[in-house]
């Protein structure tokens, strides 16, 4: 309940909200019909993410971490309630958004400031380059800058290397050849973007396949961040350069 008088709220389970809105619509029904009171809404489909732990009130800092990470995961927050006990910090959000926000709480709190996978397409000579320079740069990122890149996974056309922690740079070629699959853009896809408690996602293409360009839409629009040296997708059907803009 905030201080400002205007509105009380709080959540149910979802397989009671039929009951307990009929029960406050019965209960205010003179409020209601009396203009004192404007409505019983209802906001479904929503989650309850609490962050946890002792003294969280006297320690500074712990709310504005909790908020920026959710901000910059772009998850809009529906309420918002903080005891004087100390030990916990409550958000209400859509539950669509529920585990990218877990994922984002997660990663702020125990990873770095900025924890990225990364799936790479296309290990040739730009690719490989590009895996190289990443091994030689990691620790620098993640020393220097709070950075932390994590390659989930390495696919060619004909084979691809996932890994639910990262994969070790100073062997990927080896580990590709030795460990990989038979390739398939959706499972990369999928295991990149799904499997694991980071909220930033990476795709770097670095083939000049228009059928990969042809995915950059679906991507950007789950979420995926997409780099690439590809001009198929700026060069392709007007529909598919007009779905980028």
């Amino acid at each position: 309940q905030a201080s400002s008088e205007h509105s009380v709220c709080f959540a149910v389970p979802e397989k009671e909200v039929k009951s307990v809105a009929a029960a406050l619509q019965s209960r205010f029904r003179e409020a209601l019909n009396a203009g004192r009171l404007s409505q019983i809404a209802v906001i479904p489909n929503c989650s309850i993410l609490a962050a946890v732990g002792q003294k969280m009130a006297s320690t500074p800092g712990v709310s504005a971490k909790l908020f920026d990470a959710i901000a910059k995961a772009n998850i809009n927050i529906r309420a918002i309630a903080q005891g004087c006990s100390e030990y916990n910090i409550t958000v209400v959000v859509k539950r669509d958004d529920c585990i990218k926000a877990l994922r984002a709480v997660h990663s702020r709190f125990y990873h770095s400031k900025t924890t990225i996978a990364m799936g790479i397409i296309g290990p040739g000579l730009i690719g490989g380059t590009f895996l190289d320079q990443l091994r030689d740069q990691a620790t620098t990122l993640k020393e220097n800058l709070n950075i932390d890149l994590r390659v989930m996974g390495i696919t060619g056309s004909t084979a691809m290397l996932l890994s639910d922690v990262g994969i070790e740079l100073s062997k990927w070629r080896e580990f590709v050849k030795d460990k990989g699959e038979k390739a398939e853009l959706h499972k990369f896809v999928q295991h990149v973007h799904g499997n694991h408690f980071i909220p930033n996602t990476v795709i770097v293409d670095c083939t000049a396949d228009s059928h990969v360009a042809s995915h950059y839409h679906d991507w950007l629009r789950r979420g995926i961040h997409v780099i690439t040296p590809n001009k198929k997708a700026n060069s392709g059907p007007l529909d598919q350069v007009q779905k980028l803009q």
